[in-house]
């Protein structure tokens, strides 16, 4: 099972959609991504998650980061990661002060405006801003959505 999925629309939306990714430019670390969710974005002083959601799209800036670290985080904290994660194709991105959350799964990771990530999972579920989190690399699912969809 892969963390990622694709709806199909009874009826038009007047939604403009976002481009699918450029995918002969991947991302890097570094970049500079956009991320959107719902998911609640207080802290309490000890940087511990408030639960809940919030009535408004939240959108942040944050960077491509080395997924090692997150990678390493989550072997460690959460039995059975490798299974789940290991053989999917995921990155990882943090900057200070800027966190998704429980909530936020499946929003998008938007560079140069095409999306190149869905929001999949938090480095720490419990504290906000201590850990990078992840989501999975379009990029390298471009071959299913194609076969998929049925573009060339």
């Amino acid at each position: 099972m892969h963390d990622i999925m694709l709806l199909e629309l009874t009826n038009p939306t007047q939604i403009q959609p976002v481009r699918l990714p450029n995918c002969s430019n991947p991302l890097k670390i570094g970049d500079t991504v956009e991320i959107a969710g719902r998911a609640a974005k207080t802290l309490r002083p000890n940087k511990e998650r408030e639960p809940g959601i919030v009535d408004v799209l939240q959108c942040a800036k944050t960077t491509i980061v080395d997924r090692q670290d997150l990678k390493d985080r989550l072997q460690k904290n959460y039995e059975g990661f490798d299974e789940f994660y290991g053989y999917q194709h995921w990155q990882s991105y943090q900057r200070p002060g800027v966190d998704a959350s429980v909530g936020d799964s499946g929003g998008g990771v938007v560079f140069n405006g095409m999306i190149y990530g869905v929001n999949a999972f938090v480095g720490n579920d419990t504290h906000g801003t201590v850990a990078p989190a992840g989501f999975m690399d379009v990029c390298k699912y471009m071959k299913w959505i194609s076969n998929t969809i049925g573009i060339a």
